[in-house]
């Protein structure tokens, strides 16, 4: 069982997530790897993704269907570039707390 899956707690939505999981990971972490450069990110938006389905499992009803594909790939870049884009700021805020403190 994979660990993240533990927090859902009816069993037919695990099994569907953990389904989902095991057909798409490998695509999913590619498709955060090419947008984050960093593996180790790319692995927690992969785990992050798989949560987040966790209110549209009603509306799958087929694994390895377009419809449940296109829903994966959304969700995996948008929390790739919501990722992205909160570490790009990051260093702005580093750099004016350092200036700041500097004068």
């Amino acid at each position: 069982m994979l660990p993240f899956l533990m927090a859902v707690e009816d069993v037919e939505s695990r099994d569907l997530l953990e389904k989902i999981y095991r057909a798409y990971h490998k695509e999913m972490f590619y498709i955060a790897n090419d947008i984050l450069k960093n593996s180790h990110e790319a692995s927690d938006v992969v785990q992050t993704s798989i949560i987040k389905l966790i209110p549209y499992i009603e509306k799958i009803d087929n694994v390895k269907c377009n419809k449940t594909k296109y829903l994966i790939v959304t969700i995996v870049k948008n929390t790739a570039i919501d990722l992205y884009r909160k570490k790009s700021k990051q260093p702005l805020k580093e750099l004016e707390v350092a200036e700041a403190g500097g004068r």
